[in-house]
């Protein structure tokens, strides 16, 4: 009989010190869209989004952006630049696990009416909140290829580490013109 109690009140008191939910905004013109996955900052004191219209997804978002947790206080990332019902758009916001970067997606630039973004027509860009750097699958992809023409693995990853600084580089480049 005892033991029920303790269970009882073991259970109570678990609940009791468990942390509480709280509404971090109060801003109701926009969405707050999570990717549920690693959307805190490595230091948990932001939490990033992305601000997709209920109608029109990904196509149709034009902020990454990143809340305060503690304070409210809000930052915008990334805004897509040229915007227009076929997209670029931008979603799917993840925080790097060590690093103060942003990664999500990118729909690419030249959308248009009959070339509208798509899952197909995409990039991905990371924000490292001085900068942002294109990375695309396509850029990467010929190193892949090349790889299952008999390249063994472990120069496969020298080559997509390769393309990766080269695309840094001419981004870092670009950027100081």
């Amino acid at each position: 009989m005892y033991h029920y109690l303790l269970i009882a009140f073991l259970f109570f008191i678990s609940c009791n010190n468990m942390p509480r939910e709280i509404q971090v905004s109060h801003d109701d013109s926009k969405n707050f869209d999570l990717d549920g996955r690693h959307n805190f900052s490595a230091d948990d004191q932001w939490l990033v989004y992305d601000t997709r219209p209920q109608e029109g997804g990904i196509a149709a978002c034009r902020t990454i952006e990143k809340i305060n947790i503690k304070t409210g206080e809000v930052k915008v990332l990334y805004r897509v630049k040229n915007p227009h019902i076929y997209g670029p758009g931008a979603g799917a916001a993840s925080y790097h696990s060590l690093d103060n970067k942003v990664i999500f997606i990118h729909g690419l630039d030249n959308c248009t009416e009959q070339r509208p973004y798509a899952f197909w027509r995409r990039s991905g860009l990371i924000v490292d909140e001085k900068q942002p750097v294109h990375y695309s699958g396509r850029v990467l992809s010929s190193a892949w290829y090349a790889a299952k023409k008999g390249r063994p693995r472990t120069r496969l990853l020298k080559s997509l580490n390769n393309k990766i600084k080269s695309l840094e580089t001419m981004t870092a480049k670009r950027s100081t013109k």
